[in-house]
């Protein structure tokens, strides 16, 4: 007992100032990550937007263009069904039958392009106007 009260006595005050420059250490660094991980979610945020992924969009234009979709989709059912998808699970289809749906619906109107390397867009024209760069 005695060895402790000297203890106290001779370092105390050191060890509290101690316990609270630790403390607040802890403090510090806590706010220091939770700082980074703020500011990396908002670089996440503002890189998702700059790429032009989660936009806000009006309703309106959402479901015309949902209503577009399965339109387009309706004109190239008949050739999909058609297609020769062989037995895989992981369906591929061939360039001729990209090529023929990309026909079908460029015949409408609409741009659009095949993942073929060469492939040419159909509708670029309608594309140059709306993009502004």
């Amino acid at each position: 007992m005695k060895d402790l009260k000297w203890f106290y006595k001779k370092f105390g005050v050191a060890f509290v100032i101690l316990l609270l420059v630790v403390f607040l250490v802890c403090i510090v660094y806590d706010r220091q990550n939770n700082s980074d991980d703020q500011t990396e979610e908002i670089l996440f945020e503002t890189e998702q937007w700059e790429k032009g992924y989660d936009l806000p969009i009006d309703q309106d234009k959402k479901e015309t263009a949902e209503k577009e979709c399965l339109e387009v989709m309706e004109m190239i059912k008949d050739v999909y069904k058609n297609a020769d998808k062989g037995s895989s699970l992981n369906i591929v289809l061939s360039d001729e039958i990209l090529e023929q749906m990309q026909d079908v619906v460029g015949a409408c109107g609409y741009t659009v392009m095949t993942s073929d390397p060469y492939a040419a867009m159909t509708g670029y024209k309608k594309m140059d106007r709306i993009c502004i760069f």
